[in-house]
Parts: C-alpha cells; sequence; structure tokens
C-alpha cells in the first residue's frame, strides 16, 4: 500500500477506525469484569493505560487531514507523549 497517497493513508486510517472500535468494545468488556481481589490493583492499572493507548491513537489519527494533506504536528507530537 503506497501510504504517500491520499488513498493509501486513507485505508491505514480506517483500519485503525475499526480496529479502536473494536479495542473499545473489549474495553468495555473488561470494565464490566469482576477481577479477583487480588488482581484488582493491575486489572485496573491496564484499563487505564488501554483507555489512554486508545485516546492517544484518535489523537494521532485525528492529528492527520487527508484531504489537505495537512499533518499538523502539534496534536501529534502530544499524542505520542502519551
Amino acid at each position: 500500500m503506497n501510504v504517500r497517497s491520499t488513498k493509501g493513508i486513507k485505508k491505514i486510517i480506517a483500519k485503525y477506525v475499526l480496529i479502536l472500535v473494536e479495542v473499545k468494545q473489549i474495553e468495555s468488556y473488561f470494565n464490566r469484569l469482576d477481577s479477583p481481589f487480588c488482581f484488582v490493583h493491575e486489572h485496573q492499572f491496564m484499563l487505564k493505560a488501554l483507555s489512554e493507548y486508545v485516546k492517544a491513537i484518535e489523537d494521532i489519527v485525528a492529528s492527520i487531514k487527508v484531504e489537505s494533506r495537512v499533518f499538523t504536528e502539534e496534536p501529534y507530537l502530544i499524542a505520542l507523549k502519551k
């Protein structure tokens, strides 16, 4: 796939959007789980990390404006640090 073309970038973004929807569903499932007492802290820690990852990827994808071929660096760098 040619990621330098508008079409290639749109395909990559579409794949990320679909995967993020699936990950959010999985996150929701894990949020509803009752974890064993000895794993509560770890469970919450990992859910927080997953949530932050999803948000950061959403921010990175949002920083790319395909039609105008613009890449907004500041939101990307902020999301990358997350």
